[in-house]
């Protein structure tokens, strides 16, 4: 399980809707609060603006906020995901990446490395993706 406290807003504590239903929307969160049910976390890591969770299965999901679509989840439009969100079209992770407030990356169980959110993911592009991309290696250039 996950439980949190601090700053509740701009959705950093996981607990926007909570934070708004009580009138906290700018107040710190003083006592932990559960974030995303009861499940089998592995691996946290947060951020400024967005926190990222490692299930045991090697889900991962994001929540926080969307700039660059650095949720993952497929939509960059959504400003911002109060709740755990399941990253799209990514493998088995085994590990997170806390880089910059709005990039994520996760190791996968095949040993490659994938990223999503502000340009320059690894992938030798300069886009930002709300999808994950795969890291190359140098000599995997075109």
């Amino acid at each position: 399980m996950i439980h949190v406290f601090g700053r509740a807003g701009p959705g950093r504590a996981g607990l926007a809707l909570l934070a708004v239903t009580l009138g906290l929307a700018r107040q710190p969160v003083t006592a932990p609060q559960l974030v995303g049910g009861d499940t089998e976390w592995q691996e946290v890591a947060c951020g400024e603006t967005m926190s990222r969770g490692r299930r045991a299965g090697g889900e991962v999901r994001c929540w926080g906020s969307n700039y660059n679509g650095a949720i993952g989840a497929g939509d960059a439009d959504v400003e911002l995901y109060d709740a755990p969100t399941s990253v799209v079209d990514l493998g088995s992770a085994v590990a997170l990446g806390l880089g910059p407030d709005n990039r994520a990356c996760a190791l996968l169980d095949d040993g490659s490395a994938w990223c999503w959110g502000a340009a320059y993911l690894g992938d030798h592009n300069v886009f930002s993706s709300a999808t994950p991309r795969q890291v190359v290696e140098r000599d995997e250039l075109p």
